[in-house]
This record gives C-alpha cells, sequence and structure tokens, in this order.
C-alpha cells in the first residue's frame, strides 16, 4: 500500500512538472515570441481596417481608396480603377515591416538622415483611429542594407530593411489596374468582329456549341480557338497608357478603326473595343463610348481575326480499320 502511494505522489510530480513544461516553457515561450515579434514591428495595426492609403514618391503623389475587401480605386492624380495587387503591396508591406535599430529617440537635425525631405512617405487611415500611421523612408546606412526612417509622429529615426522600398517605388503606371475588361465567359452569346474594309465574322453560341453565321451559312466552330478569343480579351493588359481625354484620334487610326470588336451575352453588349494603328511598341485600342486611348500587345491582331479558316472546326481523323483476318481449316 505504501509503495502504491509513493508511486501516485511521484505520477502526480510528474504531471505537474509536464503541465508546467508544457504552460511554462512551450507556451509561455510562444507567447514571448509573439510579443518580441509585435516590439519588433514599426506598426501594429488590422489591415481589415485600413480605408485608404496615401503613397509620396519621387514619382509623384498617389491616393487610393479601398472599395470593398480587396479592391481599390485610385481618387489621385485620376480617379480611375486602381491595381489592386500594387496597393495591397503597400498595405501588407507596412504591416509587416521590422525595424532593426533605433538610431535616436528625438532626433533634432533629421538632415544627415535624409529625413528632412523623404524620398518616401506613405501614410494609411483607418477606420474609427484619427491619427494616420506614416512611414517615411530616407537614406541608406552606410553601413548594412538598411534605410534610415521615420514611423508616426515622432522624431525617432530608426532603420528598416533596405528592400522595403521596392514595395513604394512606384509610377502611375504601376498603380492603376491594366486589366481593360472584365466579362464572364461563360455568359457569352455573340461574338462580332468587323474590319474597317467591311469583311466581317459572326460567333454565335447554341447550347455548348459555337458557329459560324452569316446570311450565306453557317458553320460550326472550333470551340477551343473561341475560348481562346474569349481569354485574350477577358485577361487584355495595358502595356501603355496613351492619353486619358485625346482631342484628335485620327493619328491612332481609331476614328475609322481597322477591327471593330463586340460581345454580347443574351441582354447586352459586354464589351466594345475599337483597334487601331499599328507600332513596334505596341497596337493603339480604345473603348467604345470611352475617351482614354491605350496601347497592347501586337499579339492581339493574330486571335482578333475576321478569318474564317482560323475558327473552323477540324474533322477527327478516323483511326484506319484493321482488316479482317479469316481464319481457314485445312
Amino acid at each position: 500500500m505504501k509503495k502504491f502511494k509513493v508511486t501516485w505522489i511521484l505520477g502526480l510530480l510528474l504531471l505537474v512538472l509536464a503541465a508546467y513544461v508544457y504552460w511554462g516553457e512551450i507556451k509561455g515561450s510562444k507567447k514571448r515570441e509573439a510579443q518580441k515579434e509585435k516590439e519588433e514591428k514599426v506598426f501594429v495595426f488590422d489591415k481589415g481596417k485600413v480605408e485608404s492609403v496615401t503613397l509620396s514618391n519621387l514619382q509623384g503623389k498617389f491616393t487610393a481608396k479601398r472599395s470593398g475587401e480587396k479592391e481599390w480605386v485610385l481618387e489621385s492624380p485620376l480617379k480611375v480603377p486602381a491595381d489592386k495587387w500594387a496597393w495591397n503591396t503597400i498595405v501588407d508591406s507596412l504591416n509587416d515591416l521590422k525595424f532593426s535599430r533605433v538610431i535616436s529617440e528625438k532626433s533634432e537635425d533629421l538632415v544627415p538622415y535624409g529625413l528632412k525631405d523623404p524620398k518616401v512617405k506613405v501614410e494609411l487611415t483607418l477606420a474609427g483611429e484619427k491619427e494616420k500611421k506614416v512611414l517615411q523612408l530616407g537614406d541608406e546606412n552606410p553601413v548594412g542594407d538598411s534605410l534610415f526612417a521615420l514611423a508616426g509622429p515622432s522624431q525617432k529615426v530608426i532603420l528598416v530593411p533596405q528592400t522595403i522600398s521596392s514595395s513604394f517605388d512606384k509610377s502611375l503606371k504601376d498603380l492603376r489596374e491594366k486589366k481593360l475588361f472584365t466579362f464572364d465567359q461563360a455568359q457569352t452569346q455573340e461574338i462580332e468582329i468587323s474590319q474597317a474594309k467591311g469583311k466581317k465574322l459572326v460567333l454565335k453560341k447554341e447550347k455548348d456549341k459555337w458557329f459560324m453565321v452569316s446570311s450565306l451559312k453557317k458553320e460550326e466552330a472550333e470551340s477551343s480557338k473561341v475560348s481562346e478569343l474569349l481569354n485574350t480579351l477577358n485577361f487584355l493588359e495595358v502595356s501603355n497608357f496613351i492619353e486619358e481625354d485625346p482631342k484628335d484620334i485620327t493619328k491612332y487610326e481609331l476614328k475609322m478603326p481597322q477591327l471593330n470588336v463586340t460581345l454580347r451575352d443574351t441582354k447586352k453588349a459586354q464589351l466594345q473595343l475599337l483597334v487601331g494603328k499599328k507600332e513596334s511598341a505596341g497596337v493603339y485600342v480604345s473603348k467604345v463610348s470611352e475617351k482614354p486611348v491605350y496601347q497592347v500587345n501586337t499579339y492581339i491582331l493574330d486571335r482578333l481575326s475576321t478569318d474564317t479558316t482560323k475558327f473552323s472546326k477540324k474533322e477527327e481523323k478516323k483511326a484506319p480499320q484493321k482488316a479482317e483476318v479469316k481464319n481457314s481449316t485445312q
């Protein structure tokens, strides 16, 4: 009985020790690590509460507002759709940013650090918070791959990784939406491509098949080629933003475009694209009823063709039949 009691006490002590190790060491260690990481962060904020971001760099000053959970709209210097990946990257970079060292708790002279006139300034406005999150980047630290920075209203100079500058080295082109169209391909029922010279290709969807139709005939089209065309338009991106409000589009050959492309669903036009002059840098395009002129990659001219042979359905080759071998018994 005495031996059983000793064993029971030892077992209890082992459980207590295990609990101490788990809660004191393992759990405590994780908690300490989380606290240390929090203390090393330049900013602590909820990314979901970010309402707007203003980025000032050597290429200009840009402001975008969040629209929905992940979408952004550029407010300045133009009111146009914004590149959500670029603006989300800016927010993520600020949220993840850590400093390696405090150079000065309160610096009276910011000139030596390049912070009197910072090269980069990022301001975040958060819902429910009056004070903005502000980061300013100055010169490179002569020793190590880091930059001098100011965070918040204080004059505390810190060092942050030099790699952070790539997140903020953005131009207007980088920060605005480059995707020309967003539409549901599954809803497209008709594709019309017409040339200035009068030649036209009309593709219509019937159930799960596509057909080339004209006043003379109706011919089944190769579905894979039609999907390729739709993908081209759905993922078409601007390579150069040419003019927002052109006075004369004749020089781009968009007044009498070489191609006019229209996609329709059962109710309306999903998109209307005018394709103009081709140059080495790209081909000029614009949207019907919209002023801006863009340049896109010339490869679209291979896809946006009125040549019916490019969409003709290929006949499946039948496997040759094997000759029957007759067995004869002698």
